[in-house]
This record gives structure tokens, sequence and C-alpha cells, in this order.
């Protein structure tokens, strides 16, 4: 006979197929019936017997139950994977860092995208969740939800960049999270990714540099071991006024004394580059620069450092004051005052004494408007003289015209008293009483008037 079901060949009187297991329409045998002992009813009791529900499991392939066991296990773990990603966010995928400034002295900030926050909230599963919602009145406001999310967890989350300053293009950072994960998926029912990730720096701004020692000028004055120094900014840029240069030293100088100048000390190397890129563009090459202590004067030994040249400004204040202080005691203009020379007292390691002797031109004027023209002498003392590199001299004290009173009497009788000498004789033989008293201390005098 052949099944029902699947039409496979199965023994006559099969109660079952031996290969689906569909039972079969087998005819019932009246009670008390006793069938005879035929050909035919031979053969009826060779019909197979009803296979058990067991029997027909085993005769189920092995691959079958196999496949069947990896389906249900992969059902089952697909449905946590669900569950699991439905309730995890990564950090990650919302940061990013942004880097600002300037090539080599760059800055790294770590930005979080606010949607984080919400998305946050989004895969939250807890307890009072749909409270939280009613009571806060979110209705959909995402500015509202992210605020409340970040509120409850950003203590729990802490992030920082390192290296984050003195970034150069190239560099590579890294973003490390302290998260509370256990805390905040206990309590909101979320876990949070956050592995360390690496960033490469880029776009930071190139900066060009220049030198702050360019646009100024380091210049000395005094005597030599008793020099002063300063600095003056000469150039335009406002890089070099923009700060104050300070000096190691700038009194008690000597020739040849080492001292350096600074560009804006009150700075951190950092704080200055930072400051210079951000105000001009360009940072400083070096703040410090050594300068060596130059042109300073010394006291006028030789009395032929004393020429008009030299003596070119002291000469010019010299006539002033002859003409202003002539001491005329009557009607008299002084017309001119010629420089002849000078007198030198000086002492080694010591000061000196000069007399700067001048040829005057003067009108005299009677009571009667007669009027006529005399020449005299006049001396201008002055004291500690020196001379600097430039061959230009100054003094300490200006004692001025020497009060050496003398008379011009003129054709008419009318007498006239001044301050100076009626000869070049008069005043050699006053610098020759002078010259005992300085010879008395060491000083030694030398002359250049004729």
């Amino acid at each position: 006979m052949f099944c029902e079901n699947c039409g496979a060949k199965i023994d006559d009187g099969a109660a079952f197929c031996t290969e689906c297991g569909a039972k079969q329409s087998v005819p019932e045998v009246a009670p008390g019936f006793t069938p005879q002992p035929t050909a035919t009813s031979t053969a009826a009791t060779n019909v197979a017997p009803a296979v058990p529900v067991s029997e027909k499991m085993k005769k189920v392939p092995v691959y079958v139950w196999i496949i069947a066991a990896v389906v249900i296990v992969a059902l089952i773990a697909g449905g946590i994977f669900l569950n699991i990603r439905k309730h995890t966010i990564n950090i990650n995928d919302y940061v990013t860092v942004e880097f600002d400034g300037y090539d080599s002295m760059g800055k790294a900030t770590v930005e979080i995208d606010e949607q984080f926050w919400v998305d946050l909230y989004e895969k939250t599963d807890f307890k009072d969740k749909k409270k939280v919602e009613r009571e806060e009145d979110f209705e959909g406001d995402e500015e509202l939800i992210g605020w409340w999310m970040r509120y409850a967890v950003d203590s729990k989350i802490k992030y920082e960049v390192d290296p984050a300053n003195k970034l150069k293009n190239g560099d590579e950072v890294e973003v490390s999270y302290k998260v509370k994960t256990d805390a905040i998926k206990k309590k909101y029912g979320v876990t949070i990714k956050a592995e360390d990730k690496k960033f490469t720096v880029e776009g930071l701004k190139k900066v060009k540099s220049f030198d702050p020692f360019e646009g100024i000028k380091v210049t000395y004055s005094g005597l030599d071991g008793n020099g002063t120094a300063k600095v003056e900014v000469t150039g335009n840029d406002e890089v070099y006024s923009a700060y104050s240069y300070s000096l190691s030293k700038n009194y008690d100088l000597s020739t040849g004394d080492k001292i350096t100048v600074t560009y804006a000390s009150g700075y951190s190397e950092k704080e200055l580059k930072e400051n210079c890129a951000e105000r001009f563009g360009k940072v400083p090459s070096a703040t410090e620069k050594e300068y060596t202590v130059e042109g300073l004067g010394h006291y006028v030994t030789d009395v032929s450092e004393l020429n008009a040249k030299s003596l070119a400004e002291v000469i010019t204040y010299a006539q002033d004051e002859i003409e202003y202080d002539s001491g005329f005691d009557g009607n008299a203009t002084v017309n001119s005052a010629d420089y002849l020379g000078a007198y030198l007292f000086s002492k080694e390691g010591d000061g000196n004494y000069v007399y700067l002797v001048f040829e005057v031109n003067a009108d005299v004027e009677d009571e009667e408007g007669d009027s006529e023209s005399f020449t005299y002498y006049a001396v201008v003392s002055i004291t500690d003289v020196f001379i600097n590199e430039d061959k230009e001299c100054d003094y300490s004290n200006f004692y001025g015209v020497d009060y050496h009173s003398a008379e011009y009497e003129s054709e008419s009788g009318t007498k006239y008293n001044y301050y100076g000498y009626a000869s070049l004789d008069d005043v050699k033989a006053d610098m020759d009483e002078e010259k005992e008293w300085y010879e008395s201390y060491d000083y030694v005098m030398s002359t250049s008037v004729k």
C-alpha cells in the first residue's frame, strides 16, 4: 500500500507511514470476530504495527536537529543583542576635537554634540521615565530633553584630551574618558560605551617670526666705569613698542661690559608667543640678546681733544653767557665772541678743570652818543669735561664767565668796566697763577691758546 499523506510505499495494513509518520486509515475488526486463516488473512497478520512518536523522532536526520538548535540559539542571542543595542550608545560617535591657534602652539578642545544627550535619553529605560516626561513637560522638545539628560549624568562623564597645548600639525592627541558606566546603567538602564580615541592635529595656521631686536637701539652715555645704558625703539612696527625691554644692568657700566636685553620680560615664553600670534600673526624668534658696552666717554686729559668741533655745543652756550653776563656798567653791546683755545688742568684718574678763552668784540657808546669798538678777552670755566666715542665733549659743571674785572677807557675818556682781560698776556698771567695752585694737587696744565 501507499501512504495517504506522502505517497511513499509502505507495508499493507501499516497504521503509520514509515517515511513521514502520518497515520493511515486501517479498517477496524468487529468485536468477537475471529478471522479464518486463509491466504488473504495470513497476509493480514503481517500488517506492520503502529510506529510510536519516539520512533518517528528517531527517524529525523541529526543535521536537522543541529540546524534547529542553531536557529533557536540565534533567535535568542539576536533578541538579547537587539535589546542591548537598543539601550547602548557610543559617545565617540558624537565627539570631535577642535584645533585652534598657530602651528607649534595650537590648542585642542573636546566638543560633544548636543544630540548626544538627546539620543542618550531616548535609549534610557528606567522606572520613572514616564513620570519625568510628564513633570518636565518635554513634549518632544529636544533642547529640554538634552538639558535634563546632561544635568542628570554630566557629573558621571569625564573626559580630557592629551596633549592639549603646544600642538603642531601632524601631532596625535588622545581623548580619554572616565565614565561611571555601572551607576548610569543601574539608574537609567542605558550603557555608555566610551573607548579612548586618537585624533590627528590639523588645520593650525602657519605663524611667522620676527626679531624683536631689529627695531631697537641700545645707547650708552656717561663715563667709563660710571656709564648708563638705555633702549630706544627705532622700528615702526607695533611689535617693537607693544612690549617693554629690560636690561640686566643699566648703570655703573664700563666699556666692554656685557649686558642682556630682554623683550617682554613680564611674560612667560608660552604667554608671549600666544599673545604675539594672536595680536600680530607672528612670534618673536628670541626674547634675549647680549650687547657689549661701548662708546662711553672719558675725562679729557689732552688739550688737543678740546677743539671747535668737539666743543661745538659748549662753545655756543659759552658765547651766549658772555653776551648775557658781560659785566659792562655802561652802554655797551657784545658783537661777537670767537673761541681761541683752552687751558686744561687734568689729573690721571680724576676729573679736570677747563678754562675756555674767547676774543670778544664789543661796542660802547658815551653820553654824547659817540660809539666805538674794542676787543677784550673773556674766560669761561667748566669742570669734569669728558669726550665720547663720537669725539663730542660734555661736562659736569658749567661755572660761566670768569668774573675777572677789567676796565676800558674810550677816546672820549669814558670808562667801562667789564668781566674779562685786556690782553692775552693778562689771561696767561692769571693762568700761570692758577697753575701753581693746581700743581700743588698734582694737576698738570696744558694749553692750546697761542
